[in-house]
C-alpha cells in the first residue's frame, strides 16, 4: 500500500535517516527514525501513516491551507494540521487490520491539539473531511479492514534497512525508544 503512494511520480522522498519522525514540506521529504528504533511494528506503522498524512497536504498533492500557510508550530492552522495527520495515521490504520495498541496516547494527543482550537465549532469535521482525502490519496486501492502485507518493512529492507524491530513497549508519536 504505501510502496504505491511512495513510488508514484511526485510522490515525496522517503528515508529512515532521522532521529524523530518529520515531514519537510519545503523539500517534501518524509525522514523517520531507522525500522530498528521502533519499539513495536504498530508504532512504525502509526508514525509512517501520520508523516505520510503531512504530505498529502503539499501543494503538489491536495494543497491543504494548514500545511501551506502556518507560522509556528501551535498556532491554529498548525494544530489543525496535526489532526488531520493524526486522523489520516488512525483510518489507515484501521483500513489495513493494524491494531494500534497505542491509542490511548493517540487519543490524548489529539484532544490537546482539540484544546487549542476551542473556538472551532466545524474542525473535527472538517478535519475528519481532510484526513479522508488523505487517506484516499495514500492508499485508493484500501479498502475497509483489508490486510495485506507489511510494506514498511518491506521497503525498509528493499532500501537496506534493518528490518528486525525491538520486541518491548509502546511510544508515542515518533513511536521511537527514547532511551
Amino acid at each position: 500500500m504505501l510502496d504505491g503512494y511512495l513510488l508514484r511520480e511526485g510522490a515525496p522522498s522517503f528515508a529512515y535517516d532521522a532521529g524523530s519522525a518529520s515531514y519537510q514540506q519545503v523539500t517534501d521529504e518524509i525522514h523517520l527514525p531507522p525500522v530498528s528504533a521502533f519499539r513495536t511494528s504498530e508504532g512504525l506503522y502509526s508514525t509512517a501513516f501520520h508523516e505520510l498524512g503531512h504530505s498529502t497536504g503539499h501543494k503538489s498533492r491536495l494543497a491543504r491551507p494548514e500545511l501551506m500557510t502556518f507560522t509556528h508550530h501551535g498556532d491554529k492552522l498548525y494544530a489543525k494540521e496535526e489532526l488531520v495527520a493524526e486522523m489520516t495515521a488512525a483510518i489507515l490504520s484501521a483500513r489495513t487490520g493494524i491494531e494500534n495498541g497505542e491509542f490511548e496516547q493517540s487519543a490524548a494527543y489529539i484532544a490537546s491539539w482539540l484544546g487549542a482550537l476551542r473556538n472551532d465549532k466545524k474542525l473535527v469535521i472538517s478535519a475528519a473531511a481532510a484526513a479522508q482525502k488523505a487517506v484516499e490519496l495514500i492508499a485508493p486501492e484500501v479498502a475497509e479492514n483489508e490486510t495485506g502485507t507489511d510494506p514498511i518493512t518491506d521497503l525498509a529492507l528493499a532500501r537496506g534497512e534493518n528490518g528486525s524491530l525491538a520486541p518491548d513497549g509502546t511510544a508515542r508519536h515518533s513511536g521511537v525508544m527514547t532511551g
